[in-house]
């Protein structure tokens, strides 16, 4: 093994990289530096939208499921209205007809055994 130095080269021709070389190796290094940085500032904001959009939609389930529920408690509320007004006018026709005990105490039995039949959910 020789451990002597090199021998020198040509004059044209040296072991040396040429600076415009490095500059441009370091300009190169700075443009990916740059590139990475600006892929992961989009990948950030990329999550982002992501978590957004999962927040809009879960809130938007939640919206449809209130509106599900509101449709439900309408039928309810509209059943109970006419369940309501069939009573009242129920009591109406029991006040008309109080003085004849025999006929209005048969049309009242009649009358409550179709509601209980109709509405059983009510008379528990």
């Amino acid at each position: 093994m020789d451990t002597t130095r090199p021998k020198a080269s040509a004059p044209g021709r040296s072991n040396e990289v040429p600076v415009r070389l490095i500059e441009d190796d370091l300009l190169s290094a700075d443009l990916c530096n740059e590139v990475i940085g600006s892929l992961r500032h989009t990948y950030r904001n990329f999550k982002r939208v992501v978590e957004r959009s999962r927040l809009k939609s879960s809130i938007l389930a939640v919206k449809a499921d209130g509106l599900q529920d509101a449709h439900s408690l309408k039928q309810e509320l509209a059943e109970k209205d006419a369940l309501i007004a069939e009573l009242k006018e129920q009591l109406a026709a029991a006040q008309a007809g109080g003085g004849n005990a025999e006929g209005s105490s048969g049309r009242d039995s009649e009358g409550l055994a179709r509601c209980q039949s109709k509405y059983p959910e009510y008379f528990i």
